[in-house]
């Protein structure tokens, strides 16, 4: 099996192709159909995957590694593009927590702001697929 792997979204800009931004995604290509992995903040993923000549459209999956707003920012712009899919997110990854002088504080995260956002929620409400435990990829893609 191939797998092909572009970022899409990262921190820096190497070569002067895209833009940078603060944030995560990659395209994942494979033998049985296209994923992504992380969104980015939102600011460059879909402008990105245009000049990297990755369509968005094929997305079958999308992982969430946790509820970050860099990592999760541009879902979505994603949906505006891909429609409904499986997103794959561990179910706290809608809450942040944080110690602050010694307590623990828990907080709702941005992909909370996400779902409670009404335009969004009636137009691009993907499947969550809630993962509670280590799964291996492969698992996961097929």
């Amino acid at each position: 099996m191939s797998i092909r792997i572009t970022i899409l979204c990262e921190n820096l800009v190497g070569r002067r192709v895209g833009t940078g931004e603060h944030g995560f995604s990659a395209f994942v290509e494979t033998d049985h159909g296209n994923y992504l992995f992380d969104t980015g903040s939102g600011h460059s993923i879909v402008s990105n995957s245009l000049i990297l000549n990755k369509d968005l459209k094929t997305i079958k999956k999308i992982f969430l590694s946790h509820g970050h707003y860099d990592h999760t920012g541009g879902l979505p712009e994603v949906l505006k593009i891909t429609g409904k899919v499986d997103v794959h997110v561990h179910p706290m990854s809608f809450w942040i927590e944080f110690r602050c002088r010694k307590k623990m504080i828990r907080k709702q995260s941005g992909l909370w702001e996400f779902l409670t956002k009404k335009a969004i929620l009636n137009l691009w409400v993907p499947t969550f697929c809630f993962i509670t435990y280590f799964q291996k990829w492969k698992e996961a893609f097929f």
